[in-house]
């Protein structure tokens, strides 16, 4: 089962969140935020804002994809893309942003629960969906790709809840996922550490969980759910996302197309069965970074308006 968070207003689950941080922000009469972002949050904190009727001041990731920076700029927000944005350690940025939200008088909404833990109240209602739709049979895992690790922390909070309800009768297992190429999460579970250490150079094409860091308590819900943390190469996050659209039909980008590509290599370790009831996560669309997804498509080829060089054409693709 795929769980598709592309159709959320701005396109990525990141709306859950932040619908939750402005909201507060209003009740603390803030007159304008800030925060930073990789690209998904920061088109959802620019969208809300524009709402509510609120300045926005954003830090992008300068490695972020060019469509992850003109979004927030559609909706009115003031942006700067900013090198090395999260080399370091959450606390340097967490610094950053407190000094800078002195300075700009404005609220600060960056989308990690360890800075704002309201947002995970936003992000756990995945969950709930995904247990309504299974009509309140829950799954046996679900796969997440991981950042900073909001996701899966509030997605786990979320299953903890129904349960207490009495909605469902057991819970799953939680997967984390992440590229080779930014993979703290992994480390930290195969050393068995107790937290996790930033790693220097995240490379990934999949410029949502291309982070140095994630949260430790990400560790902590996988560790409590009896889950694992898996990484994936690059190369079978596009090949993910190229058969997602092609079998699916939904264009997700490459870091939602990573809890597909761990799939293969659940079952080869025997972590997935047959027998199980699989959900990955999708985490936003494919519009979110075009520039990848030309990697696996063609280019189109302009004709005459000509029958026969039509089909000629269409037959040489």
């Amino acid at each position: 089962m795929l769980k598709d968070e592309s159709r959320n207003p701005t396109g990525s689950f990141k709306d859950r969140a932040i619908s939750v941080a402005v909201t507060w922000a209003l009740q603390q009469r803030a007159k304008r935020l800030v925060s930073a972002s990789s690209g998904n949050a920061a088109a959802a904190v620019a969208a809300y804002s524009a709402k509510a009727g609120l300045d926005c001041f954003l830090l992008l990731d300068s490695k972020s994809p060019p469509t992850k920076h003109l979004q927030p700029l559609v909706y009115g927000a003031k942006g700067v893309s900013v090198k090395n944005l999260f080399r370091g350690t959450p606390q340097d940025l967490s610094e950053l942003l407190y000094v800078l939200s002195q300075r700009l008088d404005a609220y600060n909404v960056f989308c990690w629960a360890l800075i704002n833990p309201y947002t995970l109240e936003g992000n756990k209602t995945i969950a709930y969906e995904i247990c309504e739709a299974l009509e309140w049979n829950p799954p046996d895992v679900v796969v997440v790709p991981v950042g900073g690790g909001d996701n899966l922390v509030a997605e786990w909070k979320g299953f903890n809840e129904m349960l207490e309800l009495g909605l469902i009768n057991k819970l799953p297992k939680m997967v984390g996922v992440q590229s080779s190429k930014a993979d703290p999460l992994v480390r930290a579970l195969r050393s068995g550490s107790e937290t996790i250490t930033p790693i220097e150079e995240p490379s990934s094409i999949a410029s949502g969980i291309n982070v140095p860091y994630t949260g430790d308590h990400t560790l902590k819900a996988i560790r409590e759910s009896q889950g694992v943390a898996v990484s994936v190469d690059d190369e079978a996050i596009l090949l993910a996302e190229k058969v997602i659209a092609r079998l699916e039909g939904m264009w997700v980008e490459p870091s939602s197309a990573a809890s597909v590509a761990a799939v293969p290599k659940l079952v080869n370790s025997g972590i997935l069965s047959k027998d199980d009831t699989v959900v990955c996560v999708l985490t936003g669309s494919g519009l979110k970074d075009t520039n990848v997804a030309k990697k696996f498509t063609t280019d189109v080829i302009e004709v005459e308006r000509d029958v026969e060089a039509i089909v000629r054409a269409l037959k040489r693709i």
